[in-house]
């Protein structure tokens, strides 16, 4: 039950653990929060590694309409 408590607090909806590779999107605070949100996915395990290895794309993007932080999680096809 870790990775799920650990979703709710993070407003996280994914608890899912995704195997790369992987695409990453993240919306929000740009500077501050990508390394911080690829850390949390990887220490509750939705994602195995925030290195080449298994993520081969971050795009960060600013938005208004999101309080916080937006993440996205999508197979890329790439081995």
């Amino acid at each position: 039950m870790r990775r799920a408590q650990a979703s709710t607090e993070s407003g996280a909806r994914c608890t899912t653990p995704r195997r790369g590779p992987i695409s990453c999107a993240v919306d929000g605070d740009l500077g501050n929060l990508e390394k911080a949100t690829t850390d949390l996915l990887v220490s509750h395990q939705i994602i195995q590694a925030d290195d080449h290895s298994i993520v081969r794309e971050i795009q960060l993007k600013w938005c208004g309409e999101v309080e916080g932080v937006r993440v996205t999680i999508q197979p890329t096809g790439n081995s």
